[in-house]
């Protein structure tokens, strides 16, 4: 027979959803996710670029010294952006400033 589950015994905090959710798509630990948020522990360059590319941000917007965007889909280009090889990631800086030039 299951445990009896009270309501006292749930959290429901969006918070704890969210470092859930985070902590089972990047395969962490629960405590660790906690102590990244409270800014208890850093995590490695490693995890927070995973961590940006999971959450479609760029690594410079996540550590609060880059740019960001107010629109999310952009964020999530230029993340994705950043991630392209060198050439790749120059055509298309090319093609969006040809398409910029032609309003």
């Amino acid at each position: 027979m299951a445990p009896e589950t009270t309501s006292d015994s749930l959290s429901l905090d969006p918070q704890s959803f969210k470092e859930l959710w985070i902590a089972e798509v990047m395969d962490w630990n629960i405590t660790s996710v906690g102590r990244y948020e409270q800014g208890l522990v850093a995590p490695s360059i490693q995890a927070a670029a995973k961590l940006a590319l999971t959450l479609g941000k760029s690594l410079d917007v996540m550590a609060g010294i880059g740019p960001s965007a107010s629109d999310p889909a952009t964020s999530s280009l230029i993340a994705k952006l950043q991630q392209l090889p060198t050439d790749r990631r120059e055509l298309v800086k090319a093609l969006i400033n040809v398409l910029a030039e032609k309003k």
